[in-house]
């Protein structure tokens, strides 16, 4: 995979979300269209779990090293994360537990990452599981499995959906024109949207100006899966990649005998999330975003927007501990998070905005040095 990093930027920039259904203007002749890059350069698909994980999973009983991602649904499906293994080594982001009944499968080498999610399919009674094919800083790709159940409740994977092939699929579909600071996309020569960056210190657009790759997320609207894919565009200083406003593209996922097909490329209009009450304003939110300072002038507060709504969180505690894996979701009291603490244990709390101040709350700690209510305060310079 090339590497690619993120770097917050000052961009005005202006999302024109062209009228459904209007037919799409051909590019001016001057105006060279061209397939999008990929940054993934081969199959993410066939990952190995460490040793530990496959004895941990061997003679499997639920406990507190199980993180539940999926429960309530009418099946009585339950699905479970590793999060540690059975000499309480840290799982490294590998192991899940499928449950039905009292039957228990296990897939030591199915990747799920920091953040796992797990959809039920009431029409065919099967269950989406998103995991992570890679995750660090400013790059997410997640990949999602179809799991599907037989009369004897025991689980199995129908099918998984490789990073790679998606990327190149789209690449097939989706192209994109430069002229001057102004990106258009096109999917299947039909122009769904613009971008126009007025950034004047990064030099010019490269000319392979727009990726995608590194930020593809799923979600689940009760009948499909629904990939999410958000561009980057290179400027010549650095060639580096950077998404802030750039647009998200939604792509409905249908499952056949031979794998997947994608439907139709839209432009993604995000949606309010009643189950995490994202009632905070647009303006509000955009606040929460970028570099905060502790009171040793350390930049020990790191928050950044993902392509789907979420946010990565980072958190420096001066001389105690940092939380690097952790994950935001912005409700109306303020940024809830959760991460991974020094003993491998889920930990959470809420970030709260006053000014340029942000204080962050724990509300969820088992470990021993940070208790509940202990709070920590970053400023934004």
């Amino acid at each position: 995979m090339m590497k690619k990093s993120v770097t917050a930027i000052c961009c005005a920039a202006a999302l024109l979300v062209l009228a459904a259904g209007c037919k799409g203007r051909k590019a001016e002749a001057a105006l060279e269209v061209k397939p999008v890059n990929g940054t993934i350069e081969q199959s993410l698909a066939g990952d190995r779990a460490p040793e530990s994980v496959a004895r941990a999973l061997l003679s499997v009983s639920i406990d507190d090293r199980f993180e539940n991602v999926l429960d309530e649904n009418p099946a009585g499906i339950k699905i479970w994360s590793l999060l540690r293994c059975s000499d309480e080594t840290s799982a490294e982001g590998f192991g899940i537990v499928a449950e039905k009944g009292s039957t228990l499968t296990t897939f030591p080498n199915v990747r799920h990452g920091n953040n796992p999610r797990a959809y039920f399919d009431n029409a065919t009674g099967r269950v989406w599981l998103v995991g992570a094919a890679s995750e660090g800083t400013g790059v997410r790709i997640e990949c999602p499995y179809l799991l599907g159940f037989d009369e004897a409740d025991n689980a199995r994977i129908v099918t998984q959906i490789d990073p790679y092939d998606l990327q190149e699929r789209l690449r097939e579909r989706l192209s994109y024109s430069v002229e001057g600071k102004q990106v258009s996309f096109y999917a299947e020569n039909r122009q769904i949207a613009q971008v126009v960056c007025s950034t004047t210190d990064m030099g010019n657009i490269y000319d392979d100006a727009v990726w995608i790759g590194e930020q593809i997320s799923y979600d689940f609207d009760g009948q499909r899966l629904i990939a999410k894919v958000t561009p980057g565009v290179s400027f010549v200083t650095g060639k580096v990649l950077f998404y802030d406003d750039m647009p998200t593209f939604s792509i409905p996922v249908t499952v056949t005998d031979d794998g997947f097909e994608l439907d139709t490329i839209s432009l993604d209009v995000p949606q309010p999330d009643a189950e995490h009450n994202h009632a905070v304003a647009p303006a509000d939110a955009a606040a929460f975003e970028g570099t905060f300072y502790d009171e040793n002038g350390s930049p020990d507060l790191v928050i950044k927007r993902r392509p789907d709504g979420r946010y990565d969180v980072t958190i420096g505690i001066f001389r105690l501990t940092t939380l690097d894996d952790g994950v935001g979701e912005m409700t109306a009291e303020g940024l809830h998070f959760t991460a991974t603490d020094a003993a491998g244990n889920p930990i959470g709390g809420i970030i709260k905005l006053e000014g340029n101040t942000a204080t962050v709350v724990f509300t969820e700690s088992t470990w021993g040095l940070i208790n509940n209510g202990d709070s920590f305060a970053y400023t934004k310079k």
